[in-house]
């Protein structure tokens, strides 16, 4: 279904301004959704996919199109927390995994920072994925995963007001 609205919405005027002002280009056609698609099986992970939605949103920044989401202090309301991608059967490379009753399945986690507004929309900003290096003592866990998003988020929007939302995990002395 998303694939066919896909086919016709990127037939409409908007959706092709949209797209030219968005890639600072000036082409006349977009790719068919079957072109995307391929594109996005074939990239590698290290292409820098992930640094989009941040992108656009650090725009939105810009623009000042949040200010009116600013809480009391002026700070930007972050919402920090892991989100589970999908699961597979057996234990695969650089997952997170958990055995139970001698069966192992894989875990696939993402821990996202989101601007939040006050009517419930969120914009994503940071990600990092928790996942295992080929050589570890302990596997990689949510809070590991937020020093290496902290850091992200430090590089860039070192002038941003943030007011961080976070779940019981984080009250620790390093956070």
């Amino acid at each position: 279904g998303s694939r066919n609205q896909l086919y016709s919405d990127r037939k409409s005027i908007n959706f092709h301004r949209n797209l030219l002002i968005l890639s600072g280009t000036d082409e006349e056609f977009t790719a068919s959704p079957c072109a995307m698609n391929y594109l996005m099986e074939e990239m590698d992970s290290t292409d820098g996919l992930e640094l989009v939605p941040g992108k656009m949103t650090a725009r939105l920044i810009r623009s000042r199109v949040f200010d009116k989401f600013r809480n009391l202090q002026g700070d930007f309301l972050i919402a920090v927390d892991a989100v589970h991608l999908y699961t597979e059967k057996g234990k695969h490379p650089n997952c997170v995994y958990k055995t139970h009753n001698g069966e192992t399945d894989s875990y696939y986690y993402v821990l996202e920072a989101k601007l939040i507004t006050q009517n419930g929309m969120g914009f994503s900003i940071a990600s990092v994925f928790i996942e295992n290096e080929e050589e570890y003592e302990k596997q990689d866990c949510e809070l590991k995963a937020f020093y290496r998003l902290a850091k992200i988020l430090e590089k860039r929007f070192p002038r941003l007001p943030m007011c961080l939302l976070f779940d019981g995990l984080y009250p620790n002395k390093s956070v």
